[in-house]
C-alpha cells in the first residue's frame, strides 16, 4: 500500500493530469516527440499483437470479442497481413497510444525501482474514461474488480513489457563491445 501511495504522490508532483487527446493537430510535444502517420501505424500494429497475446490469457468470450474487430485500421497491417495478424479495436489502440506516449515522456525509467507498475499508474491517470464502455457485462461485476479495470491493467502491462524488452535491446546495441572488436586481443589479456 505505501508504494502505491507513493507512486501516486509522484504522479501527482509531475502534474500529469492530462486525458490525452489524440488530433490531428498533436504535431508538437514538450519532449520534442510527436505523432506522426509512422508512430500510428507502429502502435496499431503492436496493438495487434497485444490482444493476440492476451486473448490466449482471458476467459471471457466478451472481453475476448471487445479487443479485435474485422477492418484493418492501419496500412501497415494491410501490408503485412498474411492471415495470422488480428486487428485491433480502436479503443485497444487508444490504449496503447496513451501507454506509448507516458512512456515517451517518461525520463529515466531504467533507474527506477518498480519502473511497471509506475508506468501503469501513470497511463491509468492518463486514459479517458470512456474507453470499453461499449461492453455490458462489465459493470456487472464489483467496482474494484469489473472486467474493464482487469483488462485495462493486462494491456497496459503486456504493452509496457514488450516496449521495456525493446528499449533494453535498443541500449544494449549501442554498447561497444571490447570482446567482439578485438577478437584475440582480447583472449589473450583475459578479459
Amino acid at each position: 500500500m505505501d508504494l502505491e501511495k507513493e507512486i501516486e504522490k509522484e504522479i501527482e508532483e509531475e502534474d500529469l493530469e492530462g486525458n490525452f487527446i489524440f488530433s490531428d493537430h498533436d504535431y508538437e510535444s514538450e519532449k520534442g516527440w510527436c505523432w506522426n502517420q509512422y508512430n500510428t501505424e507502429i502502435v496499431s500494429y503492436i496493438a495487434g499483437y497485444i490482444a493476440k497475446s492476451i486473448m490466449k490469457k482471458i476467459t471471457c468470450d466478451i472481453c475476448i470479442e471487445s479487443l479485435t474487430t474485422q477492418t484493418k485500421p492501419s496500412l501497415l497491417q494491410k501490408r503485412k497481413c498474411r492471415g495470422g495478424l488480428l486487428s485491433p479495436n480502436t479503443d485497444l489502440i487508444c490504449v496503447c497510444k496513451v501507454a506509448e506516449r507516458v512512456l515517451r515522456n517518461s525520463p529515466n525509467i531504467f533507474t527506477l525501482k518498480n519502473v511497471l507498475a509506475r508506468l501503469i499508474l501513470k497511463a491509468k491517470n492518463a486514459l479517458l474514461r470512456d474507453i470499453f464502455l461499449n461492453i455490458n457485462h462489465m459493470f456487472d461485476q464489483s467496482p474494484l474488480a469489473d472486467h474493464r479495470d482487469q483488462l485495462i491493467d493486462a494491456i497496459l502491462k503486456r504493452y509496457f513489457s514488450v516496449r521495456m524488452h525493446h528499449e533494453g535491446a535498443a541500449r544494449q546495441q549501442n554498447i561497444n563491445r571490447i570482446r567482439a572488436y578485438h577478437n584475440k586481443l582480447v583472449l589473450f589479456t583475459n578479459q
